[in-house]
């Protein structure tokens, strides 16, 4: 079961929005060729083979989920959760359970998402999986900003900050403080929100996620235009421009080319807004998007 729990990790990378961040051929070959061929053995019974089933529901339901299947990410991550609590393995189940959330904050249950989140907190707090905390406050935070409530979103970003900078993670303090950012940006505390996504955009970029990169630099240049200066505006949109062309971030370089034409327009600049709206329907329209062109 091991190599099948690889292989969907592998398939999840090759579907990657990100054409930059899928494997290359060479990588995909190599992958490949070292899997052992034989498939796992049918003739497991009893807890050992219920274990590895959990694990790999659960893998399923992180793929239907990459691939936006909202109704199979749910089905399996359901399965996994049923399982993992007849198993009593804890760890799966409140894995299972931040799944389901994901999907209820994505339907905008936000009851739903908020109790299985909790559930998954103390769970992870029971068995002191300080990850698991981490993406649980995450969670409930993105919960509160479902509720426009921005700043009980605050107080949990910032402990969701405290337990990623305890164990470490800079992903997780990224994302930590790239929800500070926006609730700030909310509660019109921009000086905070500038402090918040200056550093999420060098950590992003320190390890690579050139698309949160991107859109915490859109987020500081928008912010810079309402504070009316132009100038920060004006680089920060540029710089999300060339972070977005450079990874084939279509829908990316389209907000920042939106960004810079209303900003020209704000600058009495009419000739290059002009351009800069051209530039973005073209690529609505590569997109297929006709309703961008409205």
């Amino acid at each position: 079961m091991s190599q099948i729990s690889t292989l969907c990790d592998f398939m999840m990378d090759c579907w990657r929005v990100t054409p930059e961040e899928r494997p290359s051929y060479l990588q995909c070959q190599e992958t490949l060729q070292g899997m052992p061929s034989t498939p796992p053995s049918p003739t497991l019974r009893g807890s050992n083979r219920e274990v590895r089933s959990t694990a790999l529901l659960l893998k399923l339901g992180e793929m239907h989920w990459a691939q936006e299947n909202v109704e199979s990410a749910m089905h399996s991550y359901r399965e996994a959760l049923d399982l993992a609590r007849r198993t009593l393995d804890l760890k799966v189940t409140g894995a299972g359970l931040l799944g389901l959330a994901d999907v209820f904050r994505r339907l905008s249950r936000t009851s739903d998402a908020e109790e299985h989140t909790s559930e998954a907190l103390k769970i992870f707090t029971r068995i002191g999986d300080d990850w698991g905390v981490a993406r649980c406050y995450l969670g409930l935070a993105r919960v509160q900003q479902l509720r426009s409530k921005p700043f009980e979103a605050e107080q949990v970003f910032a402990k969701a900050l405290e337990v990623y900078t305890r164990i470490q993670d800079h992903v997780g303090v990224g994302m930590a403080l790239e929800g500070l950012g926006e609730v700030c940006q909310t509660q019109l505390k921009y000086s905070e929100a500038i402090k918040y996504l200056s550093h999420t955009v060098g950590l992003y970029k320190g390890v690579g996620n050139e698309t949160g990169q991107g859109n915490s630099l859109v987020r500081l240049a928008n912010i810079y235009r309402t504070l009316s200066q132009y100038k920060e505006a004006d680089l920060h949109f540029l710089e999300a421009l060339n972070v977005f062309t450079r990874i084939g971030n279509l829908g990316g370089r389209v907000t920042a080319l939106l960004g810079l034409a209303n900003l020209r327009s704000l600058q009495s600049n009419a000739q290059e807004a002009e351009s800069l709206y051209a530039q973005a329907i073209q690529i609505y329209e590569r997109l297929g998007d006709k309703a961008g062109e409205t």
